[in-house]
């Protein structure tokens, strides 16, 4: 019997230069292919080496056996020199030519929120927050990496965040750079983004979607008319709106626990990015609290009011609805 040759697994290795290798476009990338081989390692190559002409204007990333090559892409990209295939699909909506973290994301999305996920690859999940997260981030990656943010109209999408406190991711992988070794700074750089990867993927997937059902359900059996009472805290709005063009019934006011379980009740905003309400709470009621707003609405349990009137609270779910209610009748437009 012939013995069976054990052959030899090595870590992919990913290659980047090492120059200016503290930028987004090329971490992001880095980040990307290490979720698909996490045990591939990063190694540095002279910048000279990564800035032949087919790295710089090939259509895809190049993969060598194992090795994946990070090129430079700081070259302003002009975008008369674009062919078919360096865009993300032939829909108009993606106007911005593809950076080199555009191309990987291209190549390899689908493969990264599979491994995220567990998903199978032919999920329609997986689709749809492939193109999700391409408008979401790497178009505006692409367009910041070719310095043409502005003439394609994107700049008002452009503050691409790392977390609720306002951090730029841009400003995220530049502070690393400043000192240490870059090596071991540019690690750090890539469990940053990929924590940020992860929870954005896994939110889509796990949580928005689940989110749909929930809201469809409420507004076809609560018998509530311009009033949404939802069970379980789930993202809202964008269902909303989706459902309401579908022809569900619009609603002024949602009720809902929120991620702490204290009851909540929202004015429906006029689109989902929006702080313009369709119907603010009675501007008697803003900014009170308590045993003051209690006085002032009759309600035995609210506990608040915002001073803008686009949010609410009560003790009670029951207490959510009865202030939802009181503010449907109210005829006073504020």
């Amino acid at each position: 019997m012939k013995k069976v040759k054990k052959v030899k697994s090595t870590p992919p290795i990913i290659h980047i230069p090492n120059e200016d290798q503290f930028q987004l476009h090329i971490a992001l990338s880095v980040t990307l292919l290490r979720i698909i081989h996490p045990s591939s390692e990063i190694k540095q190559v002279p910048l000279y080496t990564t800035k032949l002409p087919d790295y710089i204007i090939g259509i895809h990333p190049f993969q060598k056996g194992k090795s994946f090559m990070i090129p430079n892409y700081t070259v302003k990209y002009p975008i008369k020199r674009q062919r078919n295939g360096d865009y993300f699909n032939d829909n108009k909506k993606c106007r911005i030519p593809l950076s080199l973290c555009g191309k990987i994301f291209k190549t390899f999305g689908k493969s990264v929120i599979q491994c995220i996920t567990g998903l199978d690859i032919n999920d329609k999940r997986i689709g749809v927050v492939y193109e999700r997260m391409y408008f979401d981030w790497i178009e505006i990656i692409d367009a910041y990496t070719f310095g043409i943010v502005d003439s394609c109209g994107v700049s008002n999408k452009s503050t691409l965040k790392f977390n609720p406190i306002g951090i730029g991711l841009i400003n995220v992988v530049e502070r690393y750079g400043d000192n240490g070794d870059v090596v071991e700074q540019f690690e750090k750089v890539i469990e940053l983004l990929k924590l940020a990867v992860v929870n954005y993927i896994n939110y889509f997937v796990f949580s928005f979607f689940q989110g749909e059902e929930v809201v469809k359900e409420a507004l076809i059996n609560d018998n509530y008319n311009q009033i949404l009472v939802l069970d379980k805290f789930v993202p809202w709005k964008e269902h909303l709106f989706n459902l309401e063009r579908k022809g569900y019934r619009k609603v002024l006011y949602v009720v809902y626990p929120d991620s702490s379980n204290d009851w909540r009740v929202s004015a429906v905003p006029i689109k989902p990015s929006s702080y313009e309400s369709r119907k603010k709470f009675p501007n008697s009621w803003r900014g009170l609290e308590k045993n003051v707003l209690r006085e002032t609405c009759g309600i035995e349990d609210a506990e608040f009011v915002h001073s803008q009137g686009f949010i609410a609270g009560a003790i009670t779910k029951e207490g959510c609805i009865k202030l939802s209610l009181l503010a449907v009748k109210n005829s006073v437009i504020d």
